[in-house]
């Protein structure tokens, strides 16, 4: 059996497409073995048709889609320019290759090839074969004379219609020819300021299932990240104005200037299918914020009056999105309507109008202040964080509160009796027989919480509803940093991240603190996608209305780009962002090393510090001998580690020779481990209910 099979339509440039991604494949993992399954599409079987009046999209990919949906193939291979911008659920964009050539190629007629090297060459009225709307309506825009007809069939196919004298020229992609081997057919590369290419042109695209995660990891070296930050700048766009390959919308994105290797330059046009009327406007910004590029860019073209150029044609449908008031803007129109020297069109000078109009729009973030000033700000979307589970106890009568044993200012935490609903006495006869009162799960388990005491409590009050005696034992306090220096420069340069992401809520509260006594407004991290390590984090940062992008139930590398997976539909957007971690010290190695392996910029910056609290180490000894505890829970690495300070020794296993380990995480169970403990409880979720749940299994019979 094949380890990956690969999904392809059966002609002969498709072809060479799926073979060229099995090469590299194969060529980037040794031992893999990679076949190609041939699946014929609507769009195959429809050689004739016209592409406006195809049904529906996806003509070219649906067929391959189920087949990859079935499990039948592992990925499928596509010119991108092919595949909808909206995928169905459950597959992704897994990878973009490096592109190619993107321009359209002009061939003429043998005819024609000693007096023809351009459109504007071409003898009057010439005719000219293409497929596409979009290359028809801007040729008619260039050459009014022109006369565009029909061209379907696959590449050898309309080369012999154009020699047969059907044609005297064709228009088709350069990188099909450059693939195939027929560049040397090329009469003109037509530069893009007169023929702008298809949104993705010149790119392959791999469709993979999103959860597999085999095949997900195996094409990860195929992504070239500029091509991909272009063409995921041009699908939204696309996306935006609701288009596909039969309506004349066009757009092309380049990553890197003299200046800036880092930007990203779009450009896009919208034309009416006469080539009468165009609007075309450019926006430039980072290329990792691609996708809210062409979504702004999808507004200012609407906002020019890009729909009313689309439905004159009768065969658009306009994208169902929200209507909104636009800003007073220009709407302009060009009309090509004379032919100049050499036969070429000449335009006319453009009319423009101000007025407020009623447009169609999608909800965007802002993008840097290079763009647009009068775009509003984003709505916040609220993203449902589902609270900790509590593990309840079925009990016929309020428990008795269980002694807390703690060391210095003593505290104890009490269990709150269960509320009773206020109802009527109902008198019972005395040989009534009464319930026996059931045993609470965790009753006769004395267990140590090692966690900061302003901390403590959430864990505490769970552990003594269901039984248990706490002995609280905090092995760390929570302060602000010395210095807050480097924090204050990150927050002065925030504009430079992508993201900022959250450990711990402690890191959440005390940046939030630092960012509000230094005046900033929240609307600032409007800007900024927000990752929370744990559903507390992304609580929190709800309870403060920040919106988070990203969710990882886990503190790992690997469990975070799993994640950024799951939600973004590929790991590799993350390389070239840089993110903002602001935390403890002790976070600094924890996920920078795998995600920097990644071409991720982690900058971890002290916003608060974990100390040693104000106890001797024998203070701490006797009261762990006194306890003589049947768990003890560490909720952090820095639990661990300072417990080992405080006892002055690296072998902890001596002091909790008769105690069982619980970890709140694997990080957390590591430290524990380097401490000479071995781990007994480590639960999936990290959260307070989950390592409740798990002491409750764990001492059952």
């Amino acid at each position: 059996m094949p380890n990956l099979i690969i999904g392809s339509r059966g002609s002969r440039l498709a072809l060479w497409q799926a073979n060229w991604i099995k090469s590299e494949l194969e060529r980037l993992h040794d031992g893999l073995t990679v076949e190609i399954e041939i699946i014929k599409t609507t769009g195959d079987t429809l050689t004739e048709a016209s592409l406006s009046r195809m049904p529906g999209k996806g003509v070219f990919t649906k067929e391959i889609e189920e087949a990859l949906l079935d499990h039948r193939i592992d990925l499928a291979v596509h010119s991108l320019k092919d595949l909808p911008t909206t995928l169905p659920e459950g597959l992704h964009l897994g990878a973009v290759t490096k592109r190619e050539d993107p321009r359209d190629a002009l061939i003429v007629n043998r005819r024609l090839t000693t007096r023809v090297n351009s459109i504007s060459s071409l003898p009057v009225q010439p005719r000219i074969g293409t497929s596409s709307p979009r290359r028809a309506s801007q040729i008619k825009n260039l050459r009014v004379d022109a006369q565009t007809i029909e061209l379907r069939g696959n590449v050898e196919t309309r080369l012999r219609k154009l020699e047969e004298g059907e044609y005297d020229a064709i228009i088709l992609a350069a990188a099909g020819l450059n693939r195939l081997g027929y560049s040397a057919r090329i009469t003109q590369l037509i530069p893009v300021n007169q023929l702008l290419p298809a949104v993705g042109q010149g790119a392959l695209g791999i469709e993979t299932r999103i959860e597999d995660e085999r095949t997900n990891f195996l094409i990860e070296g195929l992504n070239h990240w500029p091509t991909r930050n272009a063409v995921e700048a041009e699908r939204a766009l696309l996306r935006g104005l609701g288009g596909g390959c039969a309506v004349p919308i066009a757009a092309y994105g380049q990553v890197g200037t003299a200046d800036d290797s880092n930007s990203l330059r779009l450009e896009a046009l919208v034309c009416n299918t006469l080539g009468t009327k165009m609007v075309r406007h450019d926006v430039t910004g980072s290329q990792y914020k691609s996708e809210e590029i062409g979504s702004l860019l999808a507004r200012h073209l609407i906002a020019a009056g890009a729909y009313e150029l689309l439905n004159e044609s009768g065969a658009y449908e306009m994208n169902d999105e929200v209507w909104a008031e636009a800003p007073v803007v220009a709407r302009t129109s060009v009309n090509s309507n004379s032919l100049g020297e050499n036969n070429t069109a000449t335009r006319t000078a453009p009319e423009t109008s101000y007025e407020p109009i009623l447009t169609k729009q999608a909800i965007v973030p802002p993008v840097e202040n290079s763009y647009f000033e009068e775009i509003p700000a984003p709505a916040l979307v609220e993203e449902k964080i589902e609270a900790p589970h509590t593990v309840e106890a079925k009990i016929a009568a309020p428990a008795a509160v269980s002694e807390t044993i703690t060391y210095g200012d003593p505290q104890p935490i009490q269990a709150a009796p269960p509320q009773l609903e206020d109802r009527p006495v109902i008198s019972t006869p005395d040989d009534f027989p009464q319930p026996e009162i059931a045993p609470l799960p965790l009753s006769g388990q004395r267990i140590i919480v090692t966690r900061a005491r302003h901390q403590a409590d959430a864990l505490a009050q769970s552990l003594q509803t269901c039984g248990a005696e706490v002995v609280i034992c905090p092995t760390i306090e929570i302060r602000s940093p010395d210095n807050w220096s480097a924090l204050d420069q990150a927050i002065l340069n925030l504009r430079n991240y992508q993201w900022l992401v959250f450990t711990s809520s402690n890191g959440v509260n005390y940046f939030l603190r630092r960012f509000d006594e230094l005046q900033h407004g929240r609307a600032e991290l409007a800007a900024l996608k927000i990752c929370a390590v744990g559903k507390k984090t992304a609580g929190k940062l709800l309870e403060e209305n920040l919106q988070v992008d990203l969710t990882p139930e886990k503190f790992t590398a690997e469990s975070l780009v799993a994640a950024f997976i799951r939600k973004f539909g590929v790991g590799q957007r993350m390389r070239g962002t840089r993110m903002l971690l602001p935390a403890a010290k002790a976070t600094r190695d924890v996920i920078r090393p795998t995600l920097e392996k990644l071409g991720v910029t982690v900058d971890v910056v002290e916003a608060y510090q974990n100390v040693l609290p104000d106890v001797s180490g024998e203070e701490v000894i006797t009261l762990i001998s006194r306890a003589q505890a049947s768990y003890v829970v560490f909720t952090s690495p820095s639990t661990v580690s300072n417990l080992s300070l405080l006892l002055d020794s690296d072998h902890l296993a001596a002091h909790l020779a008769k105690t069982r380990i619980a970890c709140i995480g694997p990080v957390t169970a590591q430290a524990a481990e380097r401490c000479g403990l071995t781990v007994h409880i480590q639960p999936d979720e990290h959260t307070v209910a989950a390592i409740v749940a798990e002491l409750i299994k764990d001492c059952q019979p």
